[in-house]
């Protein structure tokens, strides 16, 4: 049986995001949780979010069974996650490929399932632009409102300027067909502030 990773290489910046501690006994699972705790990501003991009202709320992971959590890197984690497939006899290949079973992994974009008739329904209409002031909308407005803030700092990494990515909750009909499956948020996407990433 042969199984090929059909993988574009992407050039572009990669924000990084955090993963709860609960990713461990999945990672354990795929064999580089050894390699994934060795690669330098920072750890994360806490989250503090702002979200309705000017006082912080704490989620302290001291809670979680499986410990703390990490500010990763997203780049590098998904190197690791590709040269593992690599080492299993995975085939990445750089484009299309034919196959029997398909597995739909393409995110919110469900391009493939999508292009075989499938369809996303919306469950709100949920994006950070709308949330966002338009004098905020500027690397220079953004910077200059966040600096004014109690709870955020401003660092080297919001220089980047601010940016717009969906946010809405959507699911997939049919999440599967003859000969294809949709998974992760092709298949089912969360509102990002709500979702917990690979474990939803």
């Amino acid at each position: 049986r042969r199984v090929a990773l059909a993988h574009r290489a992407r050039a572009r910046f990669k924000i990084g995001e955090a993963l709860p501690g609960g990713v461990r006994p999945i990672l354990r699972d795929l064999g580089v949780w050894e390699a994934f705790a060795a690669d330098g990501h920072l750890p994360s003991f806490a989250n503090r979010a702002v979200w309705g009202g000017d006082a912080p709320v704490d989620v302290d992971f001291i809670h979680d069974p499986n410990g703390h959590g990490w500010h990763v890197d997203r780049g590098r984690f998904e190197t690791l996650l590709l040269d593992a497939a690599r080492n299993a006899g995975v085939e990445v290949i750089d484009g299309r490929v034919p196959a029997r079973m398909v597995i739909d992994a393409t995110g919110r974009r469900a391009a493939i399932a999508r292009s075989l008739g499938a369809r996303r329904h919306r469950t709100d209409r949920l994006t950070d632009a709308e949330f966002v002031p338009r004098p905020l909308r500027s690397a220079s407005g953004f910077l200059a409102a966040v600096s004014e803030t109690a709870s955020v700092r401003v660092g080297s990494a919001l220089e980047l300027g601010p940016f717009t990515a969906p946010a809405h909750s959507a699911w997939l009909d049919p999440p599967c067909g003859d000969g294809w499956l949709a998974v992760g948020d092709a298949a089912l996407a969360f509102d990002p502030l709500s979702s917990q990433g690979m474990l939803t």
